[in-house]
């Protein structure tokens, strides 16, 4: 019996401004000189593919699929792993190897950026069971869709700043990409009013810049946006960013970046914890989910627990 887990590798060669497509044959041969055996590998072609790639890995009887990529990539494959809400490979487990801009969810897992160090995790067949985010929205089609999400899903400016994100250069970084992005995007966006309803609670219809609904606790390249998000609580944490403006988010920075936006007394700020939130405007409102912009609200999200095992 082999002593690593028979695994699939999906690489998105774009991830990180290229990243993952410059560092993949050097990976790929460290695998091999360290004895891991029965991997494949796969490239990701468009957007995604990834989803597809993990759901046909799945069904082949893969153990582990491993995503080779940003945030972006680690969502779409943790997305192939359901079909119609419903595990496709009972005991098969998410790998990661974070080498996008953000790398937001191996922060919120306690893992080191370096890839080195992320890999040797996917030796053995040691696991652990986090939490998934699920959301309910209107696709562009019109449509109702849902997917999972493992990070963090929030409405309003932030999918602004991921349209505003493709203009700034791979080379700079995910923290000042996603922070040029926000200072633009603050000058310009006009916030929307939106209703709110937390654990069947309805909130009075306010006018907000975001609302965040997050599993894990930061975004953006390390703005910790939800500081008392546990992956594995069985809580989704929210945060309500009420009628914020350029000045307000500069001055909110400083909280952001040391993790304590939670105990800000501004109005502007709300803090919660919850298991399910749904939101909704009479205005167009685009989501952000893990990076990605499935479509807009309304939009009903809540906490799968131990929703799915991740390579430990």
């Amino acid at each position: 019996m082999s002593k690593n887990l028979k695994t699939f590798f999906i690489i998105n060669p774009k991830a990180g401004g290229g990243k993952a497509d410059r560092r993949w044959p050097r990976i790929r041969e460290t695998l091999r000189t360290g004895g891991f055996d029965g991997f494949e590998e796969v490239f990701t072609e468009a957007t995604g593919h990834a989803t597809e790639l993990a759901t046909e890995a799945l069904r082949n009887n893969f153990e582990m699929v491993v995503a080779v990529g940003g945030d972006g990539t680690i969502h779409e494959v943790v997305n192939g792993f359901f079909h119609q809400g419903t595990l496709i490979k009972t005991g098969a487990c998410l790998g990661i190897l974070s080498l996008g801009r953000g790398s937001d969810l191996i922060r919120a897992l306690g893992r080191s950026q370096k890839w080195e160090e992320q890999l040797r995790l996917l030796y053995g067949k040691e696991t652990r069971m986090i939490d998934l985010g699920k959301i309910a929205y209107l696709a562009p089609d019109g449509r109702r869709r849902e997917r999972y999400f493992v990070n963090i899903a929030d409405c309003g400016i932030v999918g602004d700043v991921l349209q505003r994100l493709g203009q700034f250069p791979g080379f700079l970084g995910g923290t000042i990409a996603y922070l040029g992005s926000s200072l633009e995007s603050f000058l310009l966006y006009r916030n929307k009013k939106v209703t709110i309803t937390i654990d069947g609670e309805k909130l009075e219809p306010r006018r907000a810049c975001a609302v965040i609904v997050a599993n894990g606790q930061s975004f953006g390249g390390g703005l910790k946006v939800a500081p008392k998000a546990e992956i594995d609580d069985g809580l989704l944490d929210i945060l309500i960013v009420a009628d914020f403006h350029l000045l307000d988010f500069v001055l909110a920075l400083p909280r952001l970046y040391a993790g304590t936006i939670d105990r800000s007394r501004s109005s502007k700020i709300i803090y919660r914890k919850a298991k399910k939130v749904h939101v909704a405007s009479e205005e167009k409102v685009l989501l952000d989910v893990d990076g990605e912009q499935p479509g807009l609200l309304p939009a009903a999200f809540e906490i799968v627990p131990k929703g799915l095992a991740v390579k430990a």
